[in-house]
């Protein structure tokens, strides 16, 4: 699992060992988390921006550099794709 505070995302494992950590410049909480179906891609929201983690890579890749809408959530779809929701209503698919 994944748990985010303070800008950072923190990886367990199933018996609760840390086993990753992920920093996201200037942003003060991470609001959701979502892995990829493949288990190796991690997604994070801070409210207004949408992150990408790729394996073996400390830095994340900034996908929805932030705007004036709130992102409400993230989700990965069966195919991989990453799925945004924000408040406006709006849907944003990412590759």
């Amino acid at each position: 699992g994944a748990a985010g505070i303070c800008g950072d995302v923190t990886e367990f494992a199933p018996d609760g060992r840390r086993t990753r950590r992920y920093l996201i410049p200037n942003t003060p909480a991470v609001e959701a988390v979502a892995y990829s179906p493949c288990g190796r891609r991690l997604a994070a929201l801070d409210g207004f921006a949408a992150w990408l983690f790729r394996p073996g890579e400390r830095r994340p890749v900034p996908l929805h550099p932030g705007g004036k809408k709130k992102l409400a959530a993230v989700a990965f779809a069966p195919d991989g794709r990453l799925l945004t929701a924000g408040t406006d209503g709006v849907v944003r698919t990412w590759d």
